[in-house]
């Protein structure tokens, strides 16, 4: 859920384990190492999403392995079963139910090794609503925060993520593409030129109220978009989501958020003070790290225009630092056809001053012209033009 943070720092604490050299596999399609990782919030209505990954090691390039072939179940106090269906590698999701609040429930997994994990009954706990979710532009770019709405829960303790999507462009509109050998005009819903992006938060956000009157956090930093930034270029939209957890599952991310603010002392925590609240039961020496949460998010959206903004701001970004459009002419030896054929992508005709004839054409790598190498080309489902 954390990203690569989070699964670095899992590594690092289990590599000194029993003071055992770690065993070093080759990894490959059908090899499943590492610890099992779960990460599982179950839903009180709507979708339950449990993710299930090994961990790498500390020298492997791919720190995600998502464990596939699975079979992960919720089970409620009162006898319910319901099951899911792996819909991505690693990721298994529940059909759109209704559960009940007054039931406690828990996730039970089985993996390809028949290896059995059961987490513990988790209450589902209501999230207070976001009071508010703003922006402040500050010399160095605009910061987020979010507030809660101070009402008495049955919590003190919080967690967000946010979700970003945004509009972004090429270096070069595209007029042109290249198709069956020809060059012809790009038709309107074919357009690579502008283009949606989407990422997620991989820092851990938590705070508490512990010892106060009342559940209220007023404008928590969620982060700064730094000035020229790509995200801010034309659109921008952030979604926030509260989630209200226990104080052991509190207890859990902040372990990981310390830990993860100084890499350099990730050794200084003992894998037996990382706590969770899933256990294999079929193999009590095999471990698992993950906190299983429950209950009813509460989330909120806002939506970040360019031209809302008092000062210019212009992409700076590297991205497309390397993208400079070249030119190829129909009598040369190194045609179009080669050119074309070869990957490159065409950007628009060039005529003769003369004759007014085509005699030729520019082109660029596709990475600079095709947005969708990137993004989507389709806006997302929930996307406001004028919210």
């Amino acid at each position: 859920m954390q990203g690569k943070i989070v699964y670095t720092l899992l590594i690092g604490l289990m590599a000194i384990s029993a003071c055992r050299k770690p065993y070093d596999p080759v990894i490959g399609e059908e090899s499943r190492v590492g610890v099992l990782v779960v990460e599982g919030f179950i839903n009180l209505t709507g979708v339950t999403e449990v993710r299930l990954s090994r961990t790498g090691f500390l020298d492997d390039s791919v720190v995600r392995h998502p464990d596939r072939g699975a079979i992960v179940q919720i089970e409620g106090e009162n006898g319910d079963l319901i099951n899911s269906l792996e819909t991505a590698p690693g990721v298994y999701q529940t059909d759109t139910i209704a559960l009940t609040k007054e039931v406690n429930y828990r996730i039970r997994i089985r993996d390809q090794e028949n290896e059995e994990y059961l987490s513990d009954f988790v209450q589902l706990l209501i999230t207070p609503p976001i009071e508010k979710l703003t922006w402040e532009e500050i010399d160095a770019g605009i910061d987020l925060k979010v507030s809660t709405d101070g009402a008495l829960t049955n919590t003190s303790y919080f967690r967000w993520d946010f979700f970003e999507d945004y509009v972004f462009y090429t270096p070069f509109n595209s007029r042109l593409i290249f198709e069956n050998d020809q060059v012809r005009r790009r038709n309107a819903d074919e357009q690579v030129f502008r283009c949606f992006r989407n990422q997620r938060s991989t820092n851990i956000l938590i705070g508490n109220t512990h010892g106060q009157s009342s559940s209220l956090i007023d404008d928590f930093y969620l982060k700064t978009i730094p000035r020229g930034s790509e995200l801010l270029t034309e659109r921008y939209s952030v979604l926030v989501e509260q989630t209200a957890l226990s104080r052991e599952a509190y207890m859990f991310w902040d372990l990981i958020r310390k830990n993860s603010e100084d890499l350099g002392d990730i050794f200084g925590t003992m894998p037996s003070e990382l706590i969770t609240n899933i256990q294999c039961i079929s193999n009590a020496n095999k471990q698992v790290i993950g906190f299983v949460e429950g209950g009813k998010k509460a989330s909120k959206r806002i939506y970040i225009n360019n031209n809302n903004l008092s000062r210019e701001w212009v992409a700076k970004e590297n991205i497309y630092g390397d993208c400079t459009p070249e030119s190829v002419f129909i009598d040369e030896v190194n045609s179009p056809l080669i050119v074309f054929a070869g990957g490159m992508v065409p950007v628009d005709e060039i005529y003769s001053n003369a004759t007014s004839l085509l005699i030729g054409y520019t082109y660029a790598n596709p990475r600079c012209v095709d947005c969708t190498i990137r993004g989507s080309a389709r806006p997302p489902m929930f996307w406001n033009e004028n919210e």
